[in-house]
């Protein structure tokens, strides 16, 4: 067994292979954590800048292509070209769908939480070892000095303001 996500597929050309593998959440471990029902997966996604010197000017075309981008149909043409993508739009059309990849649809629904991989989908000063690293490592080996989550979330605000642009 090994964590990996659907791109994964695109390893497999021979059919039989490809019908061998399979797409199940991380285990539970009885324990209190697995209330939360979290995965850990990276989420694509289309955002406006809100410091962008053409925003004035640009927000309405930027909006139209937010909701281009958000549609189902459009998230299916980038899916025919990339089948470890997995559309996010509840109006996308899975009867296309391997079994994998309806496997990964429902592991992805019947997630309460998701988190992002921070160390390649942000800036390395923020998520290194100067940084969110060390915020975590702190967090974890010490949770009971983090009660205040605003005075954390505050210092990590801190952080993230002395960086450079």
């Amino acid at each position: 067994m090994c964590v990996l996500g659907l791109f994964i597929n695109s390893q497999f050309p021979n059919q039989a292979d490809l019908d061998d593998l399979d797409f199940v959440p991380f285990p539970y471990f009885g324990n209190e954590f697995d209330a939360e029902k979290s995965l850990d997966a990276p989420i694509d996604i289309w955002q406006i800048a809100a410091k962008s010197p053409t925003l004035s000017k640009n927000q309405d075309n930027a909006k139209a292509f937010l909701e281009y981008f958000a549609k189902g149909t459009t998230q299916l043409v980038i899916f025919k070209g990339a089948p470890g993508f997995i559309p996010a739009a509840k109006d996308a059309d899975t009867s296309s769908y391997t079994t994998l990849q309806k496997k990964a649809v429902q592991v992805v629904n019947d997630a309460q939480k998701i988190a992002q991989f921070l160390d390649r989908d942000t800036r390395p000063d923020f998520a290194g070892a100067n940084g969110m690293q060390q915020f975590l490592i702190d967090f974890l080996t010490k949770p009971a000095d983090q009660t205040n989550i605003d005075g954390l979330c505050k210092r990590i605000q801190d952080f993230w303001d002395t960086l450079t642009a």
